[in-house]
């Protein structure tokens, strides 16, 4: 899907914010498609060959 419409300010804005907030997640790789990222109490475990997380909700 491609548009050539500017984003609406609430979403750029929100996309700015976890932006800036992934920019302190810890990431140790455990396989080419395996992570492991830690942030204070929230870690988890990544899977993107699966497109599985332990972390938190993510759309794909």
């Amino acid at each position: 899907m491609e548009s050539n419409k500017p984003l609406p300010i609430k979403i750029e804005k929100k996309l700015e914010d976890r932006i800036e907030a992934a920019k302190t997640l810890i990431v140790q790789p455990l396989s080419h498609y395996e992570f492991y990222v830690m942030d204070g109490d929230r870690d988890g475990q990544f899977n993107l060959q699966t497109k599985t997380c332990s972390y938190r909700s993510l759309i794909w």
